[in-house]
């Protein structure tokens, strides 16, 4: 998933895509729309579709007169707004965007669907002639369908071809003969998806097959807060709603939009916001502010801009540097994740900051953040309900506090020994509790989340001591002192749990029961990877040949060949009992690599088994003169040693040798 704020940054995004060939787009102004036919919309319309039909038809006939193919009254009826079995594509990247980025009283983000190298269908095809026709005919007479067919298109079906079809959606070839009689569609450059049925027990079920968004190999999010500046992109460009929608009453709704001064450019940006926190940063030459505030809305990015101008004006009388973090709400507050950052500076500052990537004025600079909307969606799992993080996180304290209070009596004893001893034995409970803790989650409250931020503190203190304690054979008086501060540490972080415990148990409402009942659950992180792109039968059979060096000293370096595209970068590992001993990274030439001189410490490896590892790491981290052949899906390499699972395909070749 991508996020384009601008039509350069979608246009860069969409670059990797350039060497291929059959590639489609569709725009939506909500990002949370199912892709879906209109007549999947509404049980009236999905039970009367024929009837729908044959009354159009019935009273415009005219509309109607150079139509022949039932696919063809389909696309008239599609182009007019009834509901039909059909979606729109285009081949118009920038048609797509602005369909994505049309004016949107909801407020939402968009999102443009890009649909790379998939199967093409003609107009003619039999599985467009076949859901074309059904579309016109009552779905329970398979058999009746099948004589239609014929009549229609003198061709025969057999009843399990044509339920066969059924199953599945196609995705039409762009052609003219939709166009002919149509000026939008002309000018959209546009084309049809049409979807199939579901089909239960050899029979055609009144329910239209879903399309699954996954099947799309890009997603690229259009925020809100930037549809606007966009559109007036878009509209410098030619493409705007006068174009996309030639008619005189869309063109009439462009003139106002372009004109109008909307309801949301009158908000006072003095209520937009709210701020959440300053903090004094001060230096001994300058007064220093760090401010963060939320807003309570979604508003154009030049509106926000305004809300930060009337923060700098409210605080740049009592400092000369002030830094503004501008988050959407409360969710991307917690996870840090900032719209922008702005740096105020005063003539009079007698150190001045390095200025952010956008300099506006002398005073003034920006940081827009062009993937906010996309890391917020990668990590929209990690929220947590509160009482579950209230509870486990409070369960691992009691265990940590039991064992800290161990340790402090050994501590204020001076009894560094047997300090060291109980950290050793419980350095793999101490690990494991630190990656559970880790994996609990965060709070939608910033308030609360600052406080699950007290046990985070806590555990990470407690591994950092366990950490020092087992990694120094001979503890110096250095570690004694980093011992005193961290024990310190984390005698705070214990007060300070303490003092609000009872505070926050009440404000979430947990009860005992809760307490005895709300368990730990691990999560489990299951990455599978969906194919888009349909693998290329005569691709590449990937293959290495390897030449194994030892040398006298027991040193080794890896020679081989391989038929991978040059330009390729592997990461070689040499591994004993599953423990990386070294790595390198290494490039194709001329369809050859050679490792560096793997040494242990300098030192030859000692005698034993080790087994050697070459991968070649996903296609988004390789050079793209090697992505346009193996394709960015890798769809072009096939053979034993290509692993389509995980988060994304790798190729990955291993051999044990003996040293």
């Amino acid at each position: 998933m991508s996020q384009a704020n601008s039509v350069s940054k979608y246009k860069e995004i969409l670059t990797r895509y350039k060497s291929y060939k059959n590639i489609l787009f569709r725009g939506q102004k909500n990002k949370n729309w199912d892709i879906s036919c209109s007549l999947a919309r509404d049980e009236g319309f999905l039970n009367n579709e024929s009837t729908i039909i044959s009354e159009v038809i019935a009273e415009r006939q005219s509309d109607f007169a150079n139509n022949e193919l039932p696919i063809e009254y389909l696309a008239k009826m599609q182009h007019y707004g009834l509901p039909t079995r059909l979606v729109d594509l285009t081949i118009s990247e920038l048609c797509a965007l602005y369909f994505a980025v049309e004016d949107d009283a909801e407020k939402s983000d968009g999102i443009v669907y890009v649909f790379v190298d998939g199967k093409l269908y003609h107009y003619n095809d039999i599985e467009i002639h076949a859901l074309s026709l059904l579309a016109f005919n009552e779905k329970s007479n398979i058999s009746e369908l099948c004589s239609k067919y014929y009549k229609k298109f003198d061709s025969k079906i057999e009843e399990s071809e044509f339920l066969d079809i059924c199953r599945g959606n196609y995705i039409i070839k762009p052609n003219n003969i939709f166009a002919n009689d149509n000026d939008r569609l002309l000018i959209q450059q546009g084309t049809f998806l049409i979807c199939g049925n579901t089909v239960s027990g050899g029979k055609i079920i009144n329910s239209i097959n879903a399309i699954d968004r996954n099947q799309a190999t890009e997603t690229i999010l259009i925020p809100y807060e930037y549809k606007k500046s966009i559109r007036d992109e878009l509209d410098s460009l030619g493409i705007s709603s006068r174009t996309v929608y030639p008619e005189l009453p869309t063109y009439a709704e462009h003139i106002k939009q372009k004109f109008a001064v909307g309801p949301e450019r009158k908000v006072d940006c003095k209520v937009m916001y709210k701020i959440h926190d300053v903090k004094d940063i001060s230096t001994r030459s300058d007064k220093r502010l760090s401010i963060s505030i939320v807003l309570d809305g979604k508003y154009e990015i030049e509106m926000i801009k305004k809300a930060v101008y009337d923060v700098i004006e409210k605080k740049m009388r009592a400092c000369s540097v002030i830094w503004i973090y501008v988050a959407l709400n409360d969710e991307y507050l917690v996870m840090s994740n900032w719209i922008l950052r702005a740096l105020w500076v005063s003539d009079s500052a007698v150190h001045k900051p390095i200025e952010l990537k956008e300099k506006e004025s002398k005073n003034i600079s920006w940081d827009f953040n062009e993937n906010f909307q996309a890391t917020q969606e990668m990590l929209s799992d990690a929220f947590e309900d509160d009482k579950y993080l209230f509870v486990c996180n409070l369960n691992f304290y009691f265990s940590i506090k039991e064992e800290f209070d161990i340790l402090n009596n050994y501590y204020l004893q001076n009894d560094i020994s047997s300090f060291v001893s109980e950290i050793c034995n419980g350095t793999k409970k101490i690990r494991e509790r630190y990656f559970h803790m880790q994996d609990l989650g965060r709070s939608r409250n910033p308030l609360f989340d600052e406080y699950l931020e007290l046990f985070q503190s806590l555990i990470s203190t407690f591994d950092e001591i366990a950490s020092i304690s087992t990694r120094n054979e001979s503890l110096e008086n250095k570690d004694f002192y980093l011992f005193r501060y961290l024990m310190s540490d984390m005698t705070k972080s214990i007060k300070l749990i303490e003092e609000q415990k009872l505070n926050w148990k009440n404000k979430i409402n947990v009860t005992d029961s809760d307490m005895a009942t709300i368990k730990y659950v691990k999560k489990e992180k299951i990455y599978k990877f969906n194919p888009t792109i349909p693998i290329n039968e005569n691709g590449l059979k990937v293959d290495f040949d390897l030449n194994i060096i030892v040398d006298d000293d027991k040193k080794v370096i890896i020679q081989a060949s391989t038929n991978l595209f040059d330009d390729a970068e592997l990461m070689i590992s040499i591994n004993k009992n599953k423990r990386l001993f070294a790595q390198d990274k290494v490039k194709i030439e001329n369809g050859k690599f050679k490792s560096a001189k793997f040494t242990d410490k300098g030192n030859g490896y000692e005698s034993g088994d080790y087994s050697l590892e070459i991968l070649l790491p996903i296609a988004s981290v390789q050079p793209k003169s090697f992505v346009e052949k193996a394709g960015i899906e890798y769809e072009n390499l096939i053979g034993e040693f290509v692993e389509r699972s995980g988060v994304s395909p790798i190729v990955k070749y291993s051999k044990n040798f003996k040293i």
